[in-house]
């Protein structure tokens, strides 16, 4: 049996990465991974919930990670729809459109951004600035939600 050569493997990494996830555990995988840190453009006091509609730099974040890793399937938008009426009742804030907050991003700024690491994530952060998941965190989390999913349909 013959080998692909290095090159090859190089080839196929890097189509696995750039490759986009579908679905309704996008959205929420960015949602997920985001959720460790605490941006510091808000009150303390007010609830995480509360906080994570009113923080324009994680609202940002969330968004960037959304046009990152997340096809466009309507799954983005539709994630967001559902947490509208929520962050309007309780938080007091209409989340932005997806496109409002996205297209003001250049590529050269997205590619800029800090990316957020699993070993920085399991010490809370508290951040002053937009970020975005590095792929590997943002890819476990992703597979954590479908393969927990799949694991309840089994179990029923």
């Amino acid at each position: 049996m013959r080998l692909p050569s290095g090159l090859t493997y190089l080839s196929i990494l890097l189509h696995v990465t750039e490759a986009l996830y579908s679905g309704k555990y996008c959205p929420s995988a960015c949602d997920l991974v985001l959720n460790y840190a605490t941006f510091n453009d808000t009150e303390p006091w007010l609830s995480k919930r509360v906080r994570s509609c009113r923080s324009e730099l994680r609202v940002t974040s969330v968004y960037l990670c959304f046009a990152e890793y997340c096809k466009d399937d309507g799954e983005r938008e539709k994630w967001i729809e559902e947490q509208r009426p929520w962050c309007d009742e309780h938080a007091g804030v209409t989340l932005p459109a997806y496109h409002d907050v996205v297209d003001s991003w250049t590529p050269e700024r997205r590619a800029a951004l800090k990316r957020l690491s699993a070993d920085e994530a399991q010490e809370w952060p508290t951040l002053d600035e937009v970020v975005v998941p590095e792929a590997h965190f943002f890819d476990r989390a992703y597979t954590t939600m479908v393969l927990a999913s799949r694991l309840s349909n089994i179990l029923g």
